[in-house]
């Protein structure tokens, strides 16, 4: 369902500086591939100081699908759903608790 929230993909590396960091990319792209993610890719040093020329790694994860999302819109997306449910959102005001 869309909610028409802005949102961009803009991509993201994580970049291995060295080679004791290249095991944890590796963690990384399993754990994401199970969450469903299917674009991940594993860029050598040729590869990522191709792409991104002022960045020195000796490789790195690269994620293009990774975006932004418009957190305001987000949220009032969430409260026209909420509203829809019948609930009520009252913000800015002093909870009232029992402590007794």
């Amino acid at each position: 369902m869309s909610h028409h929230i802005p949102h961009k993909a803009v991509g993201k590396l994580i970049v291995a500086t060295d080679d004791s960091q290249l095991p944890a990319l590796e963690t990384l792209k399993n754990k994401g591939t199970t969450n469903g993610i299917k674009d991940l890719k594993h860029l050598s040093q040729k590869e990522l100081s191709t792409l991104e020329p002022h960045i020195q790694g000796v490789g790195a994860l690269y994620s293009p699908s990774t975006g932004i999302v418009d957190s305001h819109g987000f949220m009032l997306s969430l409260q026209g759903e909420i509203e829809k449910k019948g609930a009520l959102l009252q913000k800015n005001i002093e909870a009232i608790l029992d402590t007794a």
